[in-house]
């Protein structure tokens, strides 16, 4: 008699997850049953689209601030077949050009919300409302020293844990680093705290960025090697993860020869000699992986303002080569503060960002001066998006082993408003993500997308953030 096997046994298994077995007579899974474990995770079903995995999944943010200009920012044109272009006239500016030839390495998010921001609680300020909701989608929450001036909480905190974080707790624990958070200009503000902070590891547990990248890169790459020598990474752990994974599955096939019938043996049999032939291939081919650790940048002072597209720089480097070395798995940037005050000398802009975004609707010199600051972020996002790209791990990048997320704490600048907030994903997460695409929902809550971002790391949470604003995990990333 033949011995009935769903298929989805072996997927929950570690060695099916990233080695797809052939189908058998005796599987008796249906359709909707596949569809529905690949919803329960979607990396082992992305991983048996794509075959074995080449690379650590990792989570990126970039935040820079002050809101945009929203006829500016999003993209015109279909989900597929979008374009860098103001749809009411396409020879003017758009701020994301500079992303055009990294457009298929995109996802455009449009119709995302801060709908967490409706709730009823402390805080009235725009500004402390946006970045304490951007990341951990919860409610602030006030501390001793009540509010202050134009509403701002002077020690407040977001309501829970940031998102960052929470990704940190699933895949942190393997890297020598849990997460790390780099800045530029992000210096604590005693009397609006909450403006200044966006990672939280819980609520009134800020965790600040390292805003000066000579004391990044000691603490960093301190005991790695010598300043200017090479020091091999040999991903050792990583081939004796694979060669489990090998050994398990053939395991499994060869107890699973008894049980099937003649046909099916024979099918078992040509993938077991499959994957001996990858398990040969792997241990002849795979070469090291060299991180290859510089002498520290030159001593850039992080306080003067000049110095803020240097810093930005550097501090993008080390991120780029914290991942070649596989340091951590989380790592952020976080471009000044919400409600930020940079002066864009180097543009010719002379007003400072958040006076500015507060003119944009009234004034065409300020709405120009909006653009110009946005392009030159993207800019920036094109630059660290090129540097992770350049990281090979062994035939895939740096950048589509990750999950790359472009946040803002505002969406439209002028009302501070907390809808449409401009988010961009880049890379896919190896191969859980879907790039090359714009798009749009209709009033999608931001901790909805957190949550699918977060089941894309093997979550099983049901809701992340405030629950009465969340309809489920987000659809249309993959």
């Amino acid at each position: 008699m033949k011995t009935r096997i769903h298929r989805r046994t072996f997927l929950n298994g570690a060695g099916s997850a990233l080695i797809a077995l052939p189908m058998l007579e005796a599987m008796a899974c249906s359709r909707s049953e596949k569809m529905a474990s690949s919803v329960r995770d979607p990396r082992a079903a992305a991983q048996t689209r794509q075959g074995l995995g080449t690379g650590p999944q990792r989570f990126i943010v970039f935040f820079s601030p002050n809101g945009m200009i929203p006829d500016r920012w999003a993209p015109s044109g279909t989900e597929s077949a979008f374009e860098f272009k103001v749809a009411a006239d396409p020879t003017a500016k758009h701020v994301l050009a500079p992303l055009e030839a990294l457009k298929q390495k995109l996802i455009v998010l449009d119709g995302v919300n801060h709908n967490s921001r409706d709730a009823t609680g402390p805080g009235t300020n725009g500004h402390d409302l946006g970045m304490g909701h951007m990341m951990s989608a919860m409610p602030l929450l006030e501390g001793p020293g009540g509010s202050g001036e134009f509403g701002h909480l002077s020690d407040g905190s977001a309501g829970g844990i940031s998102i960052d974080q929470e990704i940190a707790n699933l895949i942190g624990n393997t890297t020598r680093f849990r997460s790390i958070e780099l800045g530029n200009d992000s210096i604590l503000d005693p009397v609006r705290q909450i403006t200044s902070r966006m990672s939280y590891k819980k609520a009134f547990e800020a965790v600040p960025p390292e805003n000066d990248p000579r004391a990044a890169f000691k603490t960093l790459f301190a005991g790695i090697a010598p300043s200017g020598q090479m020091m091999p990474v040999q991903l050792d752990a990583l081939q004796l993860k694979r060669k489990s994974v090998l050994d398990k599955t053939q395991r499994d096939l060869i107890s699973l020869m008894p049980k099937v019938s003649a046909f099916d043996r024979q099918k078992l049999e040509a993938h077991l000699n499959s994957i001996r032939e990858l398990e040969t291939s792997l241990a002849l081919s795979i070469p090291p992986v060299t991180c290859q650790v510089p002498s520290v940048g030159p001593n850039t002072d992080p306080g003067p303002n000049s110095n803020y597209p240097i810093i930005g720089q550097q501090q993008m480097d080390i991120m780029a080569l914290a991942v070649a070395c596989d340091l951590s798995r989380v790592v952020s940037l976080q471009w000044s503060t919400g409600q930020s005050g940079t002066r864009f000398s180097w543009l010719g802009i002379q007003g400072d960002h958040h006076t500015i975004s507060h003119a944009v609707d009234e004034s065409m010199e300020s709405r120009q001066q909006m653009i110009d600051i946005h392009s030159w972020y993207s800019e920036q996002f094109a630059y660290l998006l090129g540097k992770l790209g350049a990281v090979d791990e062994m035939g895939q990048s740096a950048l589509d082993n990750s999950i790359v997320m472009w946040v803002n704490e505002q969406g439209d600048a002028q009302p501070h408003s907390p809808d449409r907030i401009p988010y961009i994903l880049a890379g896919s997460g190896g191969g859980v993500l879907r790039p090359g695409r714009y798009v749009k929902y209709t009033d999608a809550s931001h901790n909805d997308l957190y949550l699918a971002l977060l089941k894309s790391f093997g979550s099983q949470l049901t809701v992340f953030g405030l629950p009465t604003v969340s309809k489920g995990a987000l659809t249309g990333l993959s």
